[in-house]
């Protein structure tokens, strides 16, 4: 297919990016009771919890801007 095959990816991709940064500019993220803390490791050579990590997003109290 090569970089010509669509003219938006490069567009799309930055939207996204924005998008994401504008997520994480806006709320927390804090853990939910069910997930064990400290985390258990799994053994099988990846990185990875043996248990799911379940998260909650909190929005963020902004500070009134000062002018």
């Amino acid at each position: 297919m090569g970089p010509r095959n669509c003219i938006g990816t490069r567009f799309a991709l930055q939207a996204i990016k924005l998008v994401i940064v504008e997520i994480l500019q806006s709320f927390s993220f804090v853990t939910c009771k069910e997930t064990e803390v400290p985390l258990e490791l799994c053994d099988n050579g990846f990185i990875a919890p043996t248990k799911p990590i379940k998260l909650k997003l909190v929005p963020r109290v902004m500070a009134p801007s000062q002018d």
